[in-house]
């Protein structure tokens, strides 16, 4: 009889135990209920520790805060009108370029001297006006090298009026030209007129350039057109052929053959007043 009742005790015992434990698995259950997580995979811890992998909404969020912080910052330059470069100048101060050869010096009597100064005003470049051999657009961009190895550029030019010469030795008319040009180049020159003369040194001797210019004690820059390139980007097909271009690098007048020293003097007036 007492081991009957031992038996009944310890089966209660099971019984409450499973009891307890039941019911400390639906309290758990319960409170998992009313905080319930979700188990993203994107948003589940990837590898252990603190590193979380960010949901794509989250990501999506922070790219657009950072885009829209970086725009803040730096506005997009090509917003607004599409033709916003149109009218767009740039400021262009030249420096001295040219010194007379101090061969040709001693030849001439003339002592070296720096042929471009300081402009008075600095240039404003059109670059919405097409760089065309043509009045009313820029003058075509160049690099040409003197007779001493130094280089010119068109953008030297800037800030100055100058008058440029297309020219050969065997042209009688460019050789009266570069007299009348070397006899009042110092009067203009002083005004801010600068004057270059380029070389057809395709079509032309180099030693008979060199006696020429000693010959005529030119102090001004002589060209070499090595490759025709001036030739090609200014169309220029005669001898002698002069451009005038303002101080901004704009063609104002091409003129074809030769020039008396009145024209000259009455186009270079006009170009210095800006009349031309």
């Amino acid at each position: 009889m007492r081991n009957k009742k031992n038996i009944f005790f310890q089966f209660m015992g099971i019984i409450l135990v499973i009891i307890l434990l039941a019911a400390c698995n639906t309290e758990e259950v319960s409170t998992n209920q009313e905080n319930p997580v979700v188990k993203n995979p994107v948003d589940y811890q990837t590898e252990g520790g603190d590193v979380f992998q960010k949901s794509n909404q989250s990501a999506l969020k922070e790219l657009n805060n950072e885009l829209a912080k970086d725009n803040s910052n730096n506005p997009d330059e090509n917003s607004g009108d599409e033709n916003s470069l149109s009218g767009f100048t740039i400021e262009a101060t030249p420096t001295p370029v040219f010194v007379q050869p101090a061969e040709i010096a001693q030849q001439t009597g003339l002592e070296p001297t720096p042929v471009y100064a300081e402009p008075t005003i600095a240039a404003q470049i059109d670059l919405s006006l097409p760089a065309e051999p043509r009045v009313g657009f820029r003058a075509p961009e160049f690099t040409l090298q003197t007779l001493d190895g130094n280089s010119i550029q068109t953008s030297g030019l800037y800030g100055h009026p100058v008058v440029i010469s297309y020219w050969a030795t065997w042209c009688d008319p460019c050789i009266n030209e570069l007299n009348i040009l070397s006899r009042i180049s110092p009067e203009y020159q002083a005004r801010g007129l600068q004057i270059i003369t380029i070389n057809a040194i395709e079509q032309d001797d180099l030693n008979t350039v060199q006696q020429t210019i000693a010959e005529k004690g030119i102090n001004f820059p002589v060209l070499l057109d090595n490759g025709e390139q001036f030739a090609s980007s200014y169309q220029a097909m005669f001898f002698p052929t002069t451009y005038y271009v303002d101080q901004n690098g704009v063609i104002r007048e091409i003129i074809l053959g030769d020039t008396s020293e009145e024209e000259f003097r009455q186009k270079i007036e006009m170009l210095l007043s800006g009349t031309l």
